[in-house]
């Protein structure tokens, strides 16, 4: 009888593989003894390291003011990004158009330049700069606003109708993060400037300016340290803020001036819009699709001190 070679081999290998099997078994075993051993001796020192970490009250940090926006910048812009950075105009633009939507003024101008400071001035009534008691000692107004986070006039009933922005904190948080900022009041004849390096105030002046002047101005250049190497200010992003801005608020002129790297031109634009949300329906309709009736229907009232505005095409 013929067989195959492969089962006469497996026949006559047969002991070895059995005495194979055994030895492999107690290898297995040896090794899984051994890992028992030392994930005990681990443990054990895992144990013993969490006793020799203190947690005591020398763990705990206080961050206060400055410090504690610079430390963790996102909870106050939500990133370092880009679209972190460009949220210190918008809370810029927010104190200029509470102003304005207040009754005062009714131009506000936004620059940028190539080095990448932001300048924005409204014509509201100026920001406070007479003297305060904070901690014991008095300061100027316009101090203790941008350097003492939860400070301001929008906490008081009746101060502003309307108000937007982080209330108390959004200039505060623009000086935190700034490297350099300058700010200029000009209020009843006189002129307030007075210099920030990151968020410390430096020494402020006083002198007299011509009485029809009114307003303030915040130019500031934003701290490379804190926000993403690749950072940038949007110009479509300012420009699209802009343009709501004017729409919302209606009267209020809105002057805009920036470098276009991509165009390698000065862009110099003013939105502004006399009917408001009408207008912004009308730019919806030529843009997005097609209207449902030929003309706008705008309502704008007022009851029990509450605005309401619709328009519809």
């Amino acid at each position: 009888m013929v067989r195959s070679s492969k089962v006469s081999l497996s026949m006559q290998d047969g002991s070895d593989v059995s005495e194979e099997h055994v030895s492999l078994a107690a290898g297995r075993r040896t090794t899984e003894t051994t890992e028992m051993a030392s994930s005990k001796v681990e443990a054990k020192m895992t144990r013993e390291n969490k006793k020799n970490i203190a947690y005591s009250a020398a763990d705990i940090q206080v961050l206060e003011g400055i410090a504690a926006i610079r430390h963790r910048p996102g909870m106050y812009v939500g990133s370092t990004s880009p679209s972190g950075l460009v949220h210190l105009i918008w809370e810029a633009l927010d104190n200029a158009v509470d102003e304005a939507v207040a009754g005062f003024g009714k131009h506000i101008w936004i620059n940028i330049t190539t080095e990448g400071w932001v300048t924005v001035r409204d014509e509201g009534r100026g920001m406070p700069f007479d003297p305060m008691l904070y901690q014991g000692d008095y300061l100027p107004a316009a101090t203790v606003i941008l350097t003492v986070p939860h400070s301001g006039g929008k906490f008081a009933e009746g101060a502003y109708k309307t108000a937007g922005g982080l209330h108390g904190v959004g200039s505060t948080v623009i000086n935190a993060l700034s490297e350099k900022l300058e700010l200029t009041i000009w209020k009843d004849g006189q002129q307030f400037t007075q210099v920030f390096s990151r968020g410390a105030a430096m020494p402020h002046h006083i002198t007299s300016c011509d009485p029809k002047l009114h307003g303030t101005q915040l130019s500031w250049l934003y701290d490379r340290s804190i926000f993403d190497v690749d950072a940038y200010y949007s110009l479509e992003a300012v420009e699209s803020r802009l343009k709501a801005a004017a729409y919302l608020n209606r009267d209020v002129s809105f002057h805009f001036e920036a470098w276009d790297e991509a165009e390698n031109q000065l862009v110099s634009r003013t939105f502004y819009s006399r009917d408001g949300l009408p207008d912004y329906v009308r730019d919806l309709a030529t843009t997005t699709s097609a209207p449902l009736f030929k003309h706008v229907l705008g309502i704008a009232k007022e009851k029990d001190n509450v605005q309401v505005e619709i328009a519809l095409q």
